[in-house]
Formats: C-alpha cells, sequence, structure tokens
C-alpha cells in the first residue's frame, strides 16, 4: 500500500490512497519526551518519592494530552514502558545492594482494575506516576463536505455539531 507521508514539526501525517490519514506523533517529539524525563529522574536522583512524582506528573499529563487527538496508544504503552524502567531504575539506585524485590513491592502496584499495568507509588498510596494509557484517545469529527455555514439550512447540522463537540471534550480529568 502506497501513501504520502508529511513530517509537520510535531505530527508525522500519512495520507493513503483510500483517503485514510493516520496522524502520529515525530520521533523528535517522541525522544524530547524521554529527555525531559530522564532528566527529571537525573535531577532528583536523592530526593523524596513525593517531590520526584509532583515533578514527573505535569510532564506525563501535559505531553499525553496534548497527542490524545492523534493515533499514539502503542507509543503511550512504550512510553509508559520507559517511565516505568526509569521508575525502576530510580528505586534500585536508592537501595543499593539491598534486596530489591521487598522494595518493589513497597513502591510497585498496579494503577487500577482496567489497566493492569504497574505505576511507581508513595507507601500510602496516596501518590503515583501517571499513565499515559489512561488518557482516552478522541478522534476529530469531520464535517460533512457539503454542509454550509452560511447556509440557513445547514443550522441544526451544525448546532447538533457543535453541542456533540462540547459533550464530548468536557471529560473529566
Amino acid at each position: 500500500m502506497t501513501c504520502i507521508v508529511l513530517k509537520i514539526n510535531i505530527f508525522k501525517i500519512r495520507v493513503y490512497y483510500d483517503y485514510k490519514v493516520l496522524v502520529k506523533p515525530t520521533q523528535d517529539g517522541i525522544k524530547s519526551f524521554k529527555a525531559k524525563i530522564k532528566e527529571i529522574f537525573k535531577q532528583h536522583r536523592s530526593s523524596s518519592l513525593e517531590l520526584l512524582i509532583d515533578k514527573l506528573n505535569p510532564v506525563i499529563r501535559g505531553w499525553g494530552y496534548y497527542y490524545r487527538f492523534v493515533n499514539s496508544m502503542v507509543i503511550f504503552s512504550k512510553l509508559d514502558q520507559y517511565i516505568w524502567y526509569k521508575s525502576f531504575n530510580w528505586v534500585k539506585r536508592l537501595y543499593q545492594r539491598r534486596e530489591i524485590s521487598k522494595y518493589y513491592k513497597k513502591y510497585f502496584r498496579p494503577f487500577s482494575e482496567t489497566y493492569k499495568s504497574e505505576t511507581l507509588f508513595l507507601p500510602n498510596g496516596t501518590k503515583n506516576v501517571f499513565i499515559l494509557l489512561v488518557i482516552p484517545l478522541i478522534e476529530h469529527i469531520k464535517i460533512v463536505a457539503t454542509a454550509n455555514p452560511f447556509n440557513r439550512d445547514d443550522d441544526l447540522y451544525f448546532t447538533n455539531r457543535y453541542s456533540t463537540l462540547k459533550l464530548r471534550n468536557n471529560f473529566s480529568y
């Protein structure tokens, strides 16, 4: 299957000849996100776990919610694995020359019933590192080609479309 590939700064757009369009984050965007995560772990090597989680979560949430409109589920999964790996190494470094399985049980637990992914938790269970796979992906609703916003006959269509978009975008974070 042949296609046209466009790279626009932060999105890689692939248009197939059967008019199917796939939009994904670029490799540069993924690399910069990984570099930010790596830098946070590097800066907070000896910090408390609570401070580390407080620094990580805004970066993870921001990047994830920015890319929730594109086909990024596989990329989210890979980045969750990367963050888990970095978290595990952070715990290993914290408790050098000790039995790591004891501390693994203390700091890592499944995120929730629906998402079996394990994440770094505070021992009291109040905070955890955010998981990208929790973010719901949202597809854009295409406008019907024959609809015209300046035509009174299409007012009902645009009113319904606007209310659908409004309801869809007001989900809880």
